[in-house]
């Protein structure tokens, strides 16, 4: 298997451990898309990318500032949903689009597997 079918095949599985997910994404850490699982055919990939890598640019340089170590996640709260991107070792994010109410406990779980997956294919 291809590491882009390796990858692809994760973020699935994420998708299918969360009921509701409305998406996934892996992108570069400067803003391109990589793989994606978006369920939504109006949410642009190459726009998530680049926003999710623009947010852990911020949140690094904020962390920086304050002295609280390297950023692992970062979460959105909205009034019609979640966000949750999280760091993927040195060279990718993982961005999470979720529905309002869903499970954040079993998300961070998922979420958090997921994760080390993806860093031991990159």
């Amino acid at each position: 298997m291809s590491k882009h079918e390796q990858l692809q095949s994760a973020l699935e599985r994420l998708s299918q451990a969360i009921p509701g997910l409305k998406g996934s994404l892996l992108g570069t850490l400067d803003g391109m898309p990589i793989v994606q699982a978006i369920n939504d055919q109006s949410v642009d990939p190459a726009r998530v990318a680049a926003m999710a890598a623009t947010a852990i640019g911020v949140s690094r340089r904020i962390t920086e500032s304050l002295r609280t170590g390297q950023v692992l996640e970062m979460s959105l709260l909205a009034s019609e949903g979640r966000i949750f991107i999280y760091l993927v070792g040195t060279k990718a994010c993982l961005a999470l689009i979720a529905p309002k109410d869903s499970n954040v406990g079993l998300i961070k779980i998922e979420a958090s597997d997921t994760v080390e997956q993806l860093a031991n294919i990159l």
